[in-house]
């Protein structure tokens, strides 16, 4: 029998009324994990929220114990990559939410560039309407621009969420990924359009029972996954 061990330390300060740093740095056994810096500014003005945050994958994601990830030693392997997001986010009146930001990703080597391993470039702009048209759904709509591997591709999104009742919680939505890593094939898919169904219910207040469904559309196939999970707070 073998034994793995995993250290995480996270770090956050305030530097100044309104803004705040945080880092964090894992390691397993004897090598480097990962890290990620990250800087908030919530004080520039009302409803306005300026983040940065940059993320380093040290090792390839290969290297995960399998007592904690059964699946990355036996699937994907994910070699060293920086990636690094802006967002600004600004509340308008009391049901408007507005946010835009950038995702920039970068494989640390080139000769790690492959399957699984991509650069690529995404810029989005995200609005959430509370309550649309009295309907108690809180709606977000999603502008996309991707770029990467000489692909341009502009495409949408769009989320539903809404309280039945005080324990009850349903989410509907469609989203779209230029790339998506797929656990049950083994394999990296493109172009997928991914439309989803969410309903979530506080069996107890520790207690959480969760059934999820995904439609899955790519130029090759169709994928259909159903999910049933319990959370157990203590």
């Amino acid at each position: 029998l073998g034994g793995n061990d995993l250290w995480n330390l996270d770090l956050r300060q305030e530097l100044v009324p309104g803004v705040d740093v945080e880092g964090s740095y894992s390691r397993l056994d004897s090598e480097d994990r990962d890290m990620e810096l990250g800087l908030t500014s919530y004080g520039l003005g009302q409803d306005l929220i300026l983040r940065l945050t940059y993320f380093e994958l040290l090792e390839p994601q290969g290297s995960l114990a399998n007592e904690l990830d059964p699946f990355s030693s036996t699937t994907i392997s994910l070699e060293p990559y920086k990636q690094t997001r802006i967002l600004a986010s600004k509340g308008i009146g009391e049901e408007l939410v507005l946010e835009v930001g950038a995702d920039v990703r970068r494989v640390t080597e080139e000769l790690g560039v492959g399957e699984f391993n991509r650069d690529f470039e995404r810029y989005f702009l995200r609005t959430t309407w509370l309550d649309a048209f009295g309907t108690g759904f809180d709606a977000t709509l999603t502008g996309e621009a991707w770029r990467a591997d000489a692909s341009d591709i502009e495409t949408w999104g769009i989320d539903l969420e809404k309280e039945l009742g005080d324990r009850t919680e349903l989410s509907l939505g469609s989203y779209y990924s230029l790339y998506k890593y797929d656990l049950f094939l083994d394999a990296e898919r493109d172009d997928v359009r991914s439309y989803h169904a969410d309903l979530s219910y506080d069996w107890r207040e520790d207690l959480r029972v969760n059934v999820d469904y995904v439609y899955e559309d790519d130029d090759l196939d169709d994928q259909h996954t159903i999910r049933l999970g319990v959370r157990w707070s203590f």
